[in-house]
């Protein structure tokens, strides 16, 4: 697909990023190292190296990213009643979690896949960044009080917006990723709750 494009009605199955990707880095990073070096690669060999390239160092920036979304959910939020050292010792046991969460994700013995030019360490990469941003958005809004949420939209918005995007690539290299729709989804009800739920409760005290 990166050298000729979807010549055949059999490659419709296979998605268009990891190609694309691969083919940008092959003509923008591969060739040009290679000729500067003296030892110019064939098109299709050079093809062939990017994407191996791509999904090792996807595979590696998607480890980086589930310790990060791992250790952002695993920790008790600040202004939940909880003492310094009760939210030290979460961060503590949160942070310990998500290393070995990452080091797991790492050392799986499917990690062949994510070191072949396979679609799942950029699929991967990008799922988790968009769960970032996503879970940035959420903890602006349901973290929040009352008071500090009115402030916070403009940015819960932002944030969401752009984990849709993220989310969206995702679902360019594999069709999996349009159930990352539904991560969206919870994350718009829980936004909902969150400033309907006052609004309901008011008649229901008065009466």
């Amino acid at each position: 697909i990166a050298e000729a494009g979807y010549e055949y009605e059999q490659f419709h199955a296979f998605f268009p990023l990891v190609p694309a990707v691969g083919r940008a880095v092959s003509i923008w990073v591969v060739q040009p190292i290679c000729a500067a070096a003296g030892q110019p690669l064939s098109p299709r060999v050079s093809w062939a190296v990017a994407a191996v390239l791509v999904s090792n160092v996807s595979h590696v920036v998607a480890c980086v990213l589930l310790l990060w979304l791992t250790e952002r959910v695993l920790a008790v939020p600040a202004g939940r009643g909880t003492s310094g050292s009760s939210r030290a010792a979460s961060k503590a046991a949160a942070r310990r979690l998500a290393v070995t969460a990452a080091t797991l994700f790492a050392i799986t013995p499917a990690g062949v896949f994510a070191s072949a030019a396979y679609t799942e360490s950029l699929f991967a990469a990008l799922t988790f960044g968009g769960l970032l941003l996503v879970e940035r958005a959420r903890s602006l809004v349901v973290e929040a009080t009352a008071a500090e949420r009115a402030g916070s939209w403009a940015g819960a918005l932002g944030f969401a917006s752009a984990g849709a995007l993220v989310l969206a690539a995702a679902t360019l290299a594999r069709s999996n990723g349009a159930t990352h729709a539904g991560y969206l989804g919870y994350w718009a009800l829980e936004a909902a709750a969150c400033v309907l739920g006052p609004v309901l409760l008011v008649p229901a005290s008065v009466s």
